[in-house]
């Protein structure tokens, strides 16, 4: 049994198993969950509710964060490459230095997001996503932008 616990130390979910690689947590409300350095590779967190919840240095690789709720979650270095993000939202979170090559971050709302240090590169990016400025962008994927005069 692997226990999932808040910031005030209340248990919030029990997961049948003894690590989170691979768990389904579909649906699942983890609101202010603290999965510090959690290991969620291959996760199912599609629809989960992670309204701020601490992922801080977590990894998230080839996990399913689709349509998931991340409003100002704190996810501060944390490895996300190769997950599905469609659809998520991200609004006011913290994805400082956070690793998201080659996710796929269709139709995200990022407004307010912090972004420093991401790195994007690979990700792949619609016109659907939102709350992010072009300088922003560039610096996360790796372009040199210098704005031109007016």
């Amino acid at each position: 049994m692997f226990e999932i616990w808040d910031f005030f130390g209340n248990v919030i979910h029990e997961y049948d198993g003894d690590s989170l690689v691979g768990a389904n947590l579909q649906f699942v409300d983890l609101r202010n969950a603290d999965l510090r350095g959690a290991n969620l590779r291959n996760a199912n967190l599609r629809h989960a509710n992670l309204t701020n919840a601490c992922l801080v240095s977590a990894i998230l690789r080839d996990a399913c964060l689709c349509e998931a709720d991340l409003r100002e979650a704190n996810l501060f270095g944390t490895y996300l490459r190769y997950a599905d993000l469609s659809g998520a939202d991200l609004r006011g979170a913290n994805l400082c230095k956070a690793d998201f090559r080659n996710a796929n971050l269709r139709r995200t709302n990022m407004s307010m997001a912090k972004l420093a240090g991401a790195d994007l590169r690979g990700a792949t990016i619609d016109a659907e996503v939102v709350g992010i400025d072009i300088e922003t962008l560039f610096a996360a994927l790796g372009v040199n932008y210098e704005k031109g005069e007016s």
